[in-house]
């Protein structure tokens, strides 16, 4: 966790820009959030049940 947090070591703060974190993390979640979504209506489809939508 340190190589995560190189600050934890020292014991400064490091500004985050939260424009930055979300181009990174928003992107990963919408991804996620389909994968999901596909994965769970293949599952649906294999057992014979109708998907909700």
């Amino acid at each position: 966790m340190i190589d995560f947090q190189p600050t934890i070591a020292t014991g400064g703060s490091a500004a985050t820009n939260w424009g930055s974190l979300l181009l990174i993390f928003l992107p990963l979640f919408v991804i996620s959030l389909l994968w999901l979504w596909f994965a769970d209506r293949l599952l649906l489809k294999k057992k014979g049940e109708a998907p909700l939508s």
